[in-house]
């Protein structure tokens, strides 16, 4: 239960009044989204705007990362910016291919870490790659999905048979070309 003016502080849930810069717990900013710069949005814009849209999309990438650090895990925020990566996206499919692709690598390896794997970013992830007729960055996203759920059986045995085959297959398809 929260005190009235108090919220917990995103890094050790300690409970710090809601108008703290910094935790005096931990010594760190308490809420979310205080580690990022109010103008990166702006900049994201204008970078756009502008016809930068692969700074515009690293820019915003690079934020994400940072927000979904295992250290440092502001969800709220890390969502705002994977909706501004989507919409980005959205509007530049042609162009942000390869970017597309390793958020939603980002997504499965986040999951990964956390325990909520969500086999459907593999399939939407496939789905582009081979849309794009693309079988590097489908080799990609198989490998590290099997990667990923190598690291999740830990120590289980993890089925990867028809798996390991699709990834023979790219790689062999790859190599003759």
């Amino acid at each position: 239960m929260q005190d009235k003016g108090k919220e917990a502080c995103i890094f050790c849930e300690e409970l710090v009044d809601s108008d703290e810069v910094e935790c005096p717990h931990c010594g760190k900013k308490p809420f979310s989204g205080m580690y990022l710069d109010p103008k990166t949005y702006e900049t994201a814009n204008q970078m756009e705007k502008d016809g930068d849209i692969k700074g515009a999309w690293k820019l915003l990438h690079e934020e994400y990362r940072q927000h979904t650090d295992v250290e440092y895990f502001d969800e709220e925020t890390a969502g705002i910016l994977h909706d501004y990566l989507e919409a980005l996206y959205s509007r530049h499919q042609g162009l942000l291919l390869v970017e597309k692709i390793d958020l939603l690598l980002d997504g499965l390896q986040i999951g990964a870490y956390w325990g909520h794997y969500d086999d459907s970013l593999v399939e939407q992830a496939v789905e582009i790659t081979q849309d794009a007729k693309r079988p590097d960055l489908e080799l990609k996203v198989l490998e590290n999905h099997r990667n990923n759920k190598q690291t999740l059986s830990k120590g289980y045995e993890f089925d990867s048979g028809n798996l390991d085959q699709r990834i023979q297959k790219l790689k062999n398809m790859l190599h003759s070309s």
